[in-house]
């Protein structure tokens, strides 16, 4: 039985809140209009199009002037493909819209009113059946507007974060984590009241970088992120550049610059443009300036405020943040991005003039997003082996099980590819006699970052050692 034969669905048009035409940079179009009645419709349905990115802003209130509702959507000139439905909750509503872009616009927005209608996405996905609503999740946002995020590799953003790299600043720098080098006239990188300020100088092809000592230990499909908070004293400094992020550089020395071999970053150049890069193994620079980010904005413009900079990456995608709005993703083609994910966090300022650039870190750390609980491998060796490099790269020393020995023994271990940077000497001694075969456990636990090599001095030693 049906009560209702037919419905006729009495959409309109809301000319008050549709234009088309050209808006210059920064201006809006209906910010001071008059609201249109709601009275008789449930929803605004709204749909953009421009060469520019937009600020779409709907105003709903009690009044055609009074307004206490009020929600910002942001157009990506890049992504485009903008289309959105807006439950209706107060008798009038105002539509207008803000040119964010560097130029004018050339722009349409077509609001119309609809008596019946549901706030959900606007079309199905691919599946064959037709019949799977097109959403997603971006972000999961507390009451309190904090935000988590999923990962790159496919990871909720809370499963143990673990922090790798990064302390916090106090009145000096700690040398014992961080390394702070500098060359040119008013060049300097120092701390003072828990901030590492990085200066240029003004002398020719001066520099000043900071970066960690350690690097931070990439284990494939636990992402990675850094966050700095960064401020930039001065934005627009002609001949400087500021880089902040991942990355390995070489060291620069009197007259030759710094430069970034591997790693993700911000680069901000001396015209004041923001910009996000990698680079592989001292290749070409793949880098994307403001205007043509593909995040939530297109462009992002740098102010003299502190924010939070985020770099999420593994090796299939990289990701940008600026104060938790994504502001550009990176996929590799037919190359990684860069040739390690195993990087130090790093700040450098950069001149060849004399002017001078100078860039703040506020605090800066990289995580491993999930802890690193991997199966280890082990080396047995049985008598004597002279500087052998049983792992390539960063990994866990877990522990060393000392089957055998004689008195003289000694076994050696390396954070290296040679016979430098000592993690343990182990020089066992007899117990009861000159020949002891109890074995014995000695527990590590120790991060090592460019290899391991193992020494074994003592022909009847037999020795496990346990690594990741």
């Amino acid at each position: 039985m049906s009560y209702f034969p037919s419905i006729t669905q009495n959409t309109v048009i809301d000319t008050a809140n549709s234009n088309s035409g050209t808006l210059g940079a920064g201006l809006t179009w209906n910010a001071a209009g008059t609201g249109t009645s709601t009275l008789g419709f449930q929803g605004i349905q709204i749909v953009v199009q421009s060469t520019q990115n937009m600020q779409i802003t709907v105003e709903q209130g009690i009044t055609n002037s009074t307004f206490q509702i009020s929600d910002d959507y942001l157009y990506n000139v890049i992504k485009g493909d903008f289309g959105i439905t807006i439950k209706i909750v107060s008798p009038y509503v105002r539509v207008s819209i803000k040119n964010t872009g560097s130029s004018s616009a050339t722009y349409s927005i077509n609001t119309t009113l609809t008596p019946i209608t549901e706030p959900i996405p606007r079309s199905l996905d691919s599946n064959v059946n037709g019949d799977h609503l097109k959403v997603g999740v971006y972000e999961v946002t507390d009451q309190w507007g904090n935000s988590i995020h999923v990962s790159p590799a496919g990871w909720m953003d809370v499963n143990q974060p673990y922090r790798l790299v990064g302390t916090a600043f106090g009145s000096a720098i700690d040398a014992n984590f961080w390394t702070a080098t500098n060359n040119g006239t008013g060049s300097a990188s120092g701390v003072a009241t828990s901030i590492a300020t990085i200066t240029s100088g003004t002398g020719a092809n001066a520099w000043a970088q900071m970066f960690t000592i350690r690097l931070a230990r990439f284990i494939f499909n636990n992402a990675m992120k850094t966050k700095q908070l960064i401020l930039i004293p001065i934005v627009t400094t002609a001949n400087t550049n500021r880089y902040w992020g991942a990355m390995t550089a070489t060291a620069g020395s009197a007259g030759v610059l710094p430069t970034v071999i591997d790693g993700f970053y911000f680069n901000l150049n001396g015209s004041g443009v923001l910009s996000v890069n990698s680079r592989n193994n001292g290749g070409t620079v793949n880098s994307i300036s403001s205007g043509s980010f593909n995040g939530e904005v297109s462009t992002y413009i740098v102010d003299t405020n502190v924010h939070a900079y985020e770099i999420v990456y593994y090796i299939a995608k990289c990701q940008f943040y600026i104060d938790n709005q994504l502001i550009h993703t990176f996929t590799p083609t037919t190359a990684p991005l860069t040739a390690t994910c195993t990087l130090q966090l790093g700040t450098i300022a950069t001149t060849s003039g004399t002017n001078s650039g100078s860039i703040q870190m506020w605090a800066g750390t990289i995580h491993r997003l999930g802890r690193d609980l991997t199966c280890p491998i082990y080396r047995h060796q049985a008598g004597a082996l002279a500087n052998t490099v049983i792992k390539i790269g960063a990994g866990t020393l877990r522990a060393v099980v000392i089957n055998q020995w004689l008195t003289g023994t000694t076994i050696s271990l390396y954070d290296s590819a040679t016979t430098t940077n000592a993690i343990a000497l182990i020089v066992p001694t007899t117990i009861g006699g000159t020949h002891q075969e109890l074995p014995m456990t000695l527990t590590y636990g120790i991060e090592f970052y460019t290899g391991l090599t193992l020494t074994v001095v003592g022909g009847s030693t037999d020795v496990t050692v346990i690594y990741e």
